[in-house]
């Protein structure tokens, strides 16, 4: 597990997390940290390590994303009679 703080592109701070998951997997995050100085972002960072090893990294899928992009199907394209 480890994070390492850089500066971002736009000013600000980025955190890049890297975590060991309980299951065995790796994940990584790289996030700007809402931060004002290098030390507050190492420790938002590290605060986000923590979260990420006790609720995992998986990521929420989007809800209601679904009914805006319907699939077309051949039945859409049937002629009108």
């Amino acid at each position: 597990m480890s994070v390492k703080v850089r500066p971002y592109l736009d000013g600000g701070w980025e955190a890049d997390v890297m975590v060991l998951l309980p299951n065995g997997q790796r994940h990584r995050e790289r996030r700007r940290a809402p931060a004002s100085s290098p030390s507050a972002a190492q420790r938002w960072g590290e605060a986000r390590e923590r979260e990420l090893v006790r609720h995992g990294g998986r990521r929420r899928p989007v809800e209601g994303v679904a009914k805006y992009f319907r699939l077309a199907t051949a039945g859409c394209f049937k002629p009108l009679s």
